[in-house]
């Protein structure tokens, strides 16, 4: 997963533990159950979230930069990009705007302080 603050770069999550991404679509019903005992229905507006799960290092710019980021209600842009298996010459291509939707940050005495960001997605999730 890769973060865009700006138009000039953009920056691969560091330290992250785990990524996800969820794309969920709106199922509308078009048919009455009555006719032929059949449902029908279409697709409706799609939605799409990112969840990171990431560990703080010292001085971490980069969660610095999320928590700026969320604070102004900055647009950011994410990628994901890749191959299916590890030295493959096919490569997908996902990105899209998003927005901070929240941070959480945590730590436990003895332990490696953590934070778990999600980013909502702000128009299509375009796919190469």
């Amino acid at each position: 997963l890769y973060v865009a603050f700006d138009d000039n770069s953009a920056e691969l999550l560091a330290l992250s533990k785990s990524c996800n991404l969820d794309l969920s679509v709106d199922i509308i019903e078009v048919a009455s159950i009555a006719v032929n005992k059949c449902r029908k229905v279409i697709p409706g507006k799609f939605s799409w979230q990112v969840t990171s799960d990431s560990l703080v290092a010292v001085l971490d710019a980069q969660l610095q930069k999320l928590m700026r980021a969320a604070i102004t209600r900055q647009r950011l842009m994410v990628f994901f990009e890749g191959a299916p298996v590890e030295g493959a010459a096919l490569f997908y291509r996902w990105y899209g705007n998003v927005y901070i939707q929240s941070i959480n940050v945590s730590g436990a005495i003895g332990s490696m302080a953590t934070y778990k960001v999600t980013l909502v997605g702000d128009g299509p999730l375009t796919v190469n």
